[in-house]
């Protein structure tokens, strides 16, 4: 058997073993029919979102039909939660599924969905879903419905869970759909809540035009749905929300180190005494949160001894390396400028000498020449005194 085909069959048992839980983001305009599927045979539709944008028309009468027009039309979201979350497949054509769109005028609608295997969802009563921490960093979530969704919902019995992830993590819930019994707020006969310490953080049982997102303040929350004490089985679909971890888990604290502590986007670790992290040579480590994810391998390596002696040769190799560097630097300096500079006064010095020379030379020269001339002047002293007497 090939190996690629093995790696392939490996894939497949490990998704139908984990599950899986991924987004998928289609498009198209408002008569197109839009397929929403999945690859497993198990898993479910979940729809995240729905955006219509209308294309720009210069139309003016298409504009006035709009304006005058009496018929709301129902949010694409809210039309694609009744016709398609919850199974495994389905078709939807904006102007045939959704009431009153055909007044939306032309334009492209995108709509975004999980798709949800079954061994990431959870669709009993009165569990506890507890987000634990994995060694590749992979931000554990899942979706939760109740039983008969998105055929039905049990009445009488609240149906109750309970998330909790691991210390100085949050948790996000996103309202995917919510369908019970109610005409308003003030309204609910049933009631959906999510809570965290007995603080009521939402309380509904409407559906919202756009999903909802609750974020809690500590690592814990419970979620409620408050049925009909009168009836047994419900008309209507339910909730279907999901649930993920926000935020880093504290690491496994290696061998032979201690944890000093942490906050919301940074942990410190230091190594004993005589031990070093064996990456950088050191012995006090900080990791970074960014994203839900630390920015260091995680788990973080065991502090080790030999790790001390290895930086002190790294710190004595780089010590030579400085020493070398700073001599070649001061060699380099010499040859490049207290040796020109020497040359230059050196000629410069010349220059004066041979100045001066040519000076004394020329002032020896003008003496000479003057004596000469003196010399050849004719001096009659006798007949000058015979013409006095």
């Amino acid at each position: 058997m090939p190996v690629e085909l093995i790696l392939i069959l490996l894939c497949l048992f490990y998704e139908n073993c984990t599950g899986y839980l991924e987004r998928v983001t289609i498009s198209g305009c408002e008569s197109c029919t839009l397929r929403l599927t999945c690859r497993g045979f198990d898993a479910i539709i979940a729809v995240v979102d729905a955006q219509f944008i209308p294309f720009e028309s210069t139309d003016s009468s298409v504009a006035f039909n709009l304006q005058q027009s009496t018929a709301v039309p129902v949010q694409p979201r809210k039309a694609l939660n009744q016709r398609c979350s919850g199974v495994n497949h389905c078709s939807f054509i904006l102007t045939k599924d959704c009431p009153g769109a055909s007044t939306l005028g032309l334009g492209n609608i995108t709509v975004d969905y999980f798709c949800v295997a079954e061994p990431k969802l959870t669709k009993h009563c009165n569990q506890n879903l507890t987000l634990s921490w994995s060694r590749n960093q992979a931000i554990l979530e899942g979706l939760v419905h109740n039983p008969g969704y998105p055929r039905f919902y049990l009445g009488i019995e609240t149906c109750h869970w309970t998330i909790k992830a691991l210390p100085w993590q949050k948790i996000k819930i996103t309202i995917l759909d919510i369908s019970l019994l109610g005409y308003g707020p003030e309204n609910c006969s049933d009631i959906f809540q999510i809570k965290e310490s007995k603080h009521v953080l939402l309380s509904s049982c409407l559906q919202e035009e756009s999903f909802v997102e609750v974020l809690s303040a500590g690592n814990e929350i419970e979620i409620l749905l408050k049925p009909s004490s009168n009836e047994e089985l419900l008309p209507r679909r339910g909730v279907l929300f999901h649930y993920t971890a926000v935020g880093c888990a504290t690491p496994f604290t290696p061998k032979n180190s201690h944890f000093l502590g942490r906050n919301d986007s940074t942990a410190e670790f230091s190594c004993d005494i005589d031990f070093a992290f064996p990456d950088t040579h050191l012995r006090t480590k900080f990791i970074k949160c960014i994203e839900n994810k630390w920015d260091s391998n995680i788990p973080l390596p065991d502090c080790d001894n030999a790790t001390v002696v290895e930086a002190e040769t790294v710190n004595l190799i780089s010590s030579d390396l400085y020493t070398t560097k700073r001599t070649m630097t001061e060699r380099a300096t010499i040859s490049e400028i207290v040796i020109p500079t020497m040359i230059i006064i050196l000629l410069l010095v010349l220059n004066s000498v041979v100045l001066f020379m040519i000076y004394r030379y020329k002032k020896r020269k003008e003496s000479e020449y003057s004596e000469e001339e003196l010399g050849t002047l004719p001096i009659n002293c006798d007949k000058s005194s015979t013409s006095r007497a």
